[in-house]
């Protein structure tokens, strides 16, 4: 079996696994809404606003968590596609709280980016947080993609990530082992690449991607880097073989010009739909 058929029968099982997460009829009616709220975005790079970048159609994780300040709810991760190579995440969540729709988007890679919501510009980030950055002391990619997979999730395994609530409750997050979305982009030099979550519960609050990228001449092996996209407003901290590498401050903390040009945005939108279960 050939790598692209192998990764592409990865990312139907998990998409597939994502839809089974939503049972019953109120789970349906969430994932149409979002469906609908994701379908009014729009991404483009901001040296080419001529052309949108693709959103994936079914998200690659559907969550909620129980765990964080009694919020529960339903949510959606999709990610914005050029080709297969993923370049921004999108997480769209019902939190029966305060029956509204909450919108966070985040920059995988460090690619200057428009993101519109109904034509209108909300979100235009211009700075990144730690993207494409080699991975040292990792192995050599390996000529299989199934030992390649094996070989990203022991490196995932090296990060730990924590975040802290405004009362500065640390609770750690847990990997997911199995990758959120897998891909090849070979016209990227990019041989294989998996995107792995680090959560509360089961909600995405830290995305890793990992890559093995071809050197761009050919006088050097094929390396590792990994690029870290906060996917929480809550600050957090990130540590590679238990040294940290990264910080994020907390996005209400920012100052409000800055919110809207960083990596990362959490915006609150309008009402949720009703259902019985949210009645």
């Amino acid at each position: 079996m050939g790598v692209a058929v192998m990764i592409l029968g990865l990312c139907l099982h998990l998409s597939g696994q994502a839809e089974e997460a939503a049972s019953g009829p109120d789970g349906e009616e969430h994932l149409r809404f979002l469906k609908e709220q994701a379908s009014a975005l729009t991404l483009r790079r901001a040296e080419n606003r001529d052309s949108s970048i693709a959103l994936a159609p079914n998200p690659v994780l559907r969550y909620s968590n129980p765990l964080s300040g009694g919020q529960g709810g339903s949510g959606a991760t999709f990610l914005w596609l050029e080709g297969t190579r993923p370049i921004s995440a999108l997480s769209l969540s019902i939190r029966p709280a305060d029956n509204r729709v909450y919108l966070e988007c985040a920059a995988l890679l460090p690619e200057p980016l428009v993101c519109l919501r109904q034509e209108a510009p909300f979100w235009s980030p211009a700075k990144m947080g730690l993207s494409k950055q080699m991975l040292t002391e990792a192995p050599p990619p390996v000529d299989s993609a199934s030992r390649r997979l094996a070989q990203m999730r022991e490196m995932a395994r090296r990060f730990s990530a924590a975040t802290y609530t405004q009362a500065d409750v640390r609770a750690e997050l847990r990997l997911l082992p199995t990758p959120l979305y897998r891909f090849s982009a070979e016209e990227c030099g990019v041989i294989d690449g998996a995107l792995f979550a680090f959560v509360v519960s089961n909600d995405r609050e830290l995305l890793l991607l990992l890559e093995a990228v071809r050197a761009p001449r050919g006088d050097r092996p094929a390396h590792w880097q990994y690029s870290l996209a906060r996917m929480s407003s809550r600050r957090e901290v990130i540590s590679l073989d238990d040294k940290q590498i990264w910080s994020t401050d907390n996005f209400y903390r920012e100052a409000i010009d800055q919110r809207t040009t960083g990596p990362y945005i959490e915006v609150r939108l309008g009402p949720a739909i009703k259902t019985e279960s949210m009645r």
